[in-house]
């Protein structure tokens, strides 16, 4: 009897959560270029009150559904023109359905901040990861990674110091605190920071970001190391270099850093500066 009941209670779920979220995908299909008058989507968005209302115990499985939703609300938007209003809408019903779920958090905060240029929402949606889950150092982390792509360095230190009196936090990641609190003060520590989050993360977008970040700290990195070298060649020289290539023909240099990103070094002879436009791989 219990398992019909059980049955039949998970029926009357799907049933409702079909009405509530088929003009949801309606309006998403609206949202294409083709479509140039889209209705707004949130109007049809069941409220996260109403679905853990409706959850009777099945609020895992229901979990499960709306993340599934939420990556099928990227998929679209990315196409429709790469903005994401309702996102951080559809991952708090998720987290509140499953206050567990750290790829949620960590995911979708981090998706906000840096796709949806949705900083506030990152931010609301890290802290209710820290809040739910306070013996877990990942969404303590991802909210350190949050802030300090904000630039709020004294917050990314506070979370970062959080994460690290968990059980469990790698020891290689420890050292982001003070790296935080340093500002990130060489590329090489923002490298290594954003390596970490390449490695901690299975999901495309994440390691995509990483991957920009990391060419754009390793291209300052030898814009900073050749303008070093162009000055020590004025040193011995008294003069600049006609080009870079003497900075290797006079030992300065062992060899020319590659370019990054098909970037080319930009040398001026005449100033001694040393430039390079910004690197972006395809996301």
């Amino acid at each position: 009897m219990n398992r019909i009941i059980k049955t039949f209670t998970l029926t009357i779920i799907f049933l409702m959560l079909a009405f509530s979220l088929y003009p949801l995908g309606k309006i998403i299909d609206q949202t294409s270029p083709e479509n140039s008058n889209p209705i707004p989507e949130l109007f049809y968005f069941p409220k996260t009150s109403f679905i853990k209302n409706i959850a009777f115990g099945y609020n895992n499985l229901l979990a499960d559904i709306f993340w599934l939703r939420s990556i099928q609300y990227i998929g679209q938007h990315a196409i429709s023109g790469n903005t994401y209003p309702y996102l951080y809408h559809i991952l708090d019903i998720v987290t509140s359905l499953d206050p567990k779920f750290i790829n949620a958090y960590n995911f979708g905060s981090a998706f906000l901040a840096t796709w949806a240029n949705d900083s506030k929402d990152a931010i609301l949606l890290g802290d209710k990861g820290v809040k739910n889950n306070p013996k877990d150092w990942r969404p303590a982390f991802g909210l350190g990674f949050i802030y300090y792509m904000g630039k709020d360095y004294n917050n990314a230190y506070k979370y970062f110091s959080i994460a690290n009196t968990l059980p469990d936090m790698p020891s290689q990641y420890k050292t982001f605190a003070p790296y935080a609190l340093g500002k990130f003060a060489s590329p090489d520590q923002g490298i290594e920071m954003w390596e970490a989050i390449a490695k901690m993360s299975d999901n495309e977008f994440i390691r995509s970001a990483a991957k920009n970040n990391i060419a754009v700290l390793t291209q300052k990195k030898n814009v900073d190391m050749l303008n070093q070298a162009v000055q020590e060649y004025k040193k011995r020289f008294r003069r600049f270099p006609s080009s870079l290539s003497e900075l290797v023909e006079k030992g300065i240099l062992a060899q020319l850093p590659d370019p990054i990103g098909n970037m080319p070094y930009e040398y001026a002879p005449s100033t001694g500066k040393v430039t390079a436009q910004i690197p972006r791989f395809k996301e």
